[in-house]
């Protein structure tokens, strides 16, 4: 089985694509990065957050949702050349 990560590009609908992915599999299953900081979301996309890399545990879940950027995964998915990587594009 393959890891599935879901690189959540803000204002593309992923809020809705997340949610499919909580209808369809069990929460125990979900990389849980909000957990590591103390905020509501990780946003690495204006590149303020990239100095917390150290903090994130490297990736065992199954699915893997959130506003990533691609080198994040190269970092922290030992699993990274065989997962399946999908993003909505608009």
């Amino acid at each position: 089985e393959k890891r599935i990560n879901f690189l959540h590009i803000p204002k593309t609908a992923g809020t809705t694509i997340h949610k499919l992915l909580q209808d369809n599999f069990d929460k125990t299953e979900f990389y849980s990065y909000r957990k590591v900081v103390d905020r509501n979301n990780i946003n690495f996309c204006n590149g303020d957050d990239a100095k917390l890399l150290p903090t994130f545990p490297k990736i065992t879940k199954k699915v893997v949702s959130g506003h990533f950027p691609m080198w994040f995964f190269e970092a922290k998915d030992p699993d990274y050349d065989r997962s399946y990587f999908f993003v909505v594009l608009r």
